[in-house]
């Protein structure tokens, strides 16, 4: 399965290395046959017509990490849930879980009686509808009371919930295995899966007072729904192949690489002027540029339109 994955950066943004070796990295584990596409973003003008907000900004077809609400356009450095200015590595995983769609999820830990469970509970109160969401554990045990507790603090029932067996699991469908184990040697899944490991601590192991302990389950279910409302959450509408500017008509520079003769020029200049909104296309070999115009045009479907005859495009 083929994603469109984009890192958009400004030019000298301190974390953008950083973040594209993030996302490249995931991308080689989840989908590798994926192309991580990295556009500069120039200046503020083409931030706000890409709704832009802030650099390093990941999409993956279409979609910021951190859609619906990223946060409004910003020519400036961008800061993540935790304070960095570069995504975690699970949040790039649930963007790109998210594109991948899988149709059973499967949570596995060693005992299956407290973080697996939590996320199966959640998994399944969020999930999309279609979407089949299970747990189970190599050496499985007892459903912790504080696993039910807690997931019926949020208004999910799990007195149903059992302690399952990976074994029972190998031959049914499963497409995305997500381990939670941290301290502990983590189940191995032999089958053919999308496969993310999120270290999460285990919340039995925890000591203390009841309430205490009760506390340490509250902290990974609530870290379980920030995480799955990404991964598995309600699917959102992609944005449009427009810029938010609607109506405007907007001039896009771009540089492009690999052009070499009069006839790469002509191929790039009728891959651009096919689409849609492009009023204009001004191209020149040396150095190697396009000059676009157009309403509602946006900057990734120009840079693909030049990828698919073969060059590079970037703004410039």
């Amino acid at each position: 399965m083929s994603l469109s994955i984009e890192v958009l950066v400004a030019p000298d943004c301190p974390h953008a290395d950083a973040a594209i070796e993030r996302v490249r990295e995931a991308a080689r584990r989840l989908v590798p046959e994926a192309r991580v596409r990295v556009v500069t973003v120039p200046d503020a003008a083409v931030a706000a017509a890409l709704d832009f907000p802030g650099s390093p900004t990941v999409r993956v077809d279409g979609l910021d990490l951190e859609a619906p609400d990223p946060g409004p356009p910003a020519y400036a450095c961008r800061r993540y849930e935790d304070g960095s200015g570069v995504p975690t590595t699970w949040l790039v995983e649930a963007g790109l879980l998210r594109a991948l769609a899988p149709r059973h999820v499967l949570f596995l830990c060693v005992a299956n009686s407290a973080r697996s469970q939590m996320a199966e509970g959640v998994g399944r109160e969020i999930a999309r509808p279609g979407v089949r969401v299970s747990s189970a554990g190599s050496e499985p045990s007892q459903v912790r009371p504080q696993a039910v507790e807690a997931l019926e603090e949020i208004g999910i029932g799990a007195d149903s919930h059992r302690s399952k067996s990976f074994d029972d699991f190998q031959d049914d469908g499963v497409d995305c295995v997500i381990t939670l184990c941290a301290e502990e040697n983590c189940p191995v899944w032999l089958g053919d899966a999308w496969r993310v490991h999120w270290a999460l601590p285990d919340p039995a192991a925890a000591t203390g007072s009841d309430e205490e302990i009760l506390d340490s389950f509250r902290r990974v279910r609530d870290e379980l729904v920030k995480r799955l409302t990404i991964a598995l959450g309600p699917a959102l509408e992609r944005p449009s192949a427009t810029s938010p500017t609607a109506g405007a008509s907007m001039v896009v520079e771009l540089k492009i690489e690999g052009m070499s003769c009069g006839h790469c020029t002509a191929r790039v200049e009728k891959a651009l002027g096919e689409m849609a909104g492009v009023t204009s296309v001004d191209v020149t070999l040396d150095p190697g540029s396009a000059t676009v115009t157009g309403e509602d045009v946006k900057l990734a479907d120009l840079v693909e339109a030049v990828d698919r005859v073969g060059f590079t495009a970037t703004a410039d």
